[in-house]
């Protein structure tokens, strides 16, 4: 029902905005380092362009869960940050592909029972009647 699909796009909104929370807090601070070397970290550019700001990581989340990138192209900067953030990151993806996607079509899947049993309903109704005026 539009209702459940509702609050699973308020779900997914909200688990989008936390996880792009922690990741960008985790990149901004890998970016801000003070540099030893004078040299730039690894990835410096991948990850400042990915997860630089956090318009940035929740376009980059959103892109990995939607397919417009492939989420192990975004999660392999992440790994120049910290552990921590690619398995925030994973377990993100892991969620979003398994449960989340899973409920999305099984709301859609729903709906279309439900027509159909509507349309079967009708159909038989249409039968009986047809069948009620010619026996009679």
């Amino acid at each position: 029902s539009l209702h459940s699909l509702f609050w699973l796009l308020i779900l997914l909104a909200s688990l989008l905005y936390i996880i792009a929370l922690i990741v960008t807090e985790g990149c901004t601070d890998f970016l801000q380092a003070p540099l030893s070397d004078g040299q730039p970290p690894p990835r410096y550019a991948d990850i400042q362009g990915a997860y630089g700001s956090l318009w940035r990581t929740l376009y980059t989340l959103f892109k990995s869960m939607a397919g417009g990138i492939s989420w192990g192209e975004n999660s392999d900067p992440l790994l120049e940050v910290s552990w921590i953030y690619f398995t925030v990151f994973m377990a993100y993806i892991a969620f979003v592909m398994f449960s989340v996607l899973n409920i999305v079509t099984g709301v859609f899947v729903d709906s279309a029972i439900q027509v159909a049993q509507r349309d079967r309903n009708i159909l038989i109704e249409q039968q009986r009647k047809t069948r009620d005026s010619t026996t009679r």
